[in-house]
C-alpha cells in the first residue's frame, strides 16, 4: 500500500544514475530496470510514502525542475509487478 514517485526514465542507466547523484540532497532515490516494447528501460523513483495523501504531499513540494518531467505517484506493488 504504499507510494513513491516515479520522476524520470532512461534507455541509458549509466547517464540516469549521474542524473541520480546530482539530485543527492533530495534522497531517497532509486531507479530499477524494466522491460518495455522489447528493451529495458530504467526508471527513477523518489521516497516511500505511506498513503497517497503524503505522496502527493511529497509531489506537490519536489523542486521545479523535477516537476518540469511531470513525474507521478506509483504504488510499490505496481512497481514489485512489474519487475
Amino acid at each position: 500500500s504504499y507510494y513513491t514517485i516515479q520522476i524520470n526514465l532512461s534507455h541509458e542507466e549509466d547517464g540516469l544514475v549521474r542524473w541520480l547523484k546530482t539530485l543527492q540532497p533530495l534522497a531517497p532515490l532509486a531507479y530499477y530496470p524494466q522491460q518495455m516494447d522489447g528493451k529495458v528501460v530504467y526508471k527513477a523513483i523518489y521516497g516511500s510514502f505511506a498513503d497517497w495523501k503524503m505522496a502527493q504531499k511529497a509531489l506537490r513540494k519536489l523542486p521545479v525542475e523535477l516537476k518540469r518531467l511531470k513525474p507521478w505517484l506509483r504504488r510499490f506493488s505496481g512497481i514489485h509487478s512489474q519487475m
